[in-house]
């Protein structure tokens, strides 16, 4: 990415009105055997080149009424690749940030590894575990102030996803309750199409 193009592609993500700002951190080097991708196959090396072209601006329905003293829960989503080794890291920033909810990717997780090692947050937490082949994995970290009911009924037993709903204390009139889905499609899933059915379906 030339320097032009990343000026050009950071104005792209700075937040306007009435709009949502996305926090883009660093993305840290893993260590891949000759810089190769072992699922795949494929050089990675151009796909650690920060780029923010994947990233959008998510506008707000202008007729809900904000009240710009109040303010809705915050929403941080971690790739984690082994939420066990980084939950020490993911405290910090959790906290520094002050978010309510934390959804998680690649958790890494089994069942015999219970919350209480992972818990750092000290918040609800919700988890799916991959059953079968290593990685994979969704959890969700829910504050404690948050009533939240986890929504079995929208759970599919094809792909890792985690869907809750969640009535914090104060909510815009027009809405009665949020719906938070955290979902890991692996790089390896050739059923994409009928993962876009499901979506689409609910």
């Amino acid at each position: 990415m030339s320097s032009n193009d990343e000026m050009s592609s950071k104005d792209e993500m700075t937040p306007q009105a009435n709009q949502i700002p996305v926090w883009i951190t660093n993305r840290h080097e893993h260590s891949y055997k000759n810089g190769t991708n072992f699922r795949s196959g494929f050089n990675i090396a151009s796909s650690y080149q920060r780029s923010t072209r994947n990233l959008i601006n998510v506008s707000l329905d202008k007729s809900v009424n904000i009240n710009n003293n109040r303010s809705l829960p915050s929403v941080m989503l971690v790739n984690a690749r082994s939420l066990f080794k980084k939950s020490n890291e993911l405290e910090i920033v959790a906290k520094m940030q002050e978010i309510d909810i934390v959804c998680i990717t690649e958790t890494w997780l089994k069942d015999k590894i219970p919350n209480e090692a992972i818990d750092c947050l000290g918040m609800n937490l919700c988890r799916l575990d991959r059953t079968s082949g290593a990685g994979g994995g969704v959890a969700v970290f829910i504050n404690n102030t948050i009533p939240f009911k986890v929504r079995e009924d929208l759970i599919s037993k094809s792909y890792e996803c985690i869907w809750i709903t969640i009535r914090p204390t104060w909510l815009p009139r027009e809405i009665s309750r949020i719906c938070i889905s955290c979902v890991y499609l692996p790089p390896c899933e050739t059923d994409v199409e009928g993962f876009y059915e499901y979506f689409y379906n609910l």
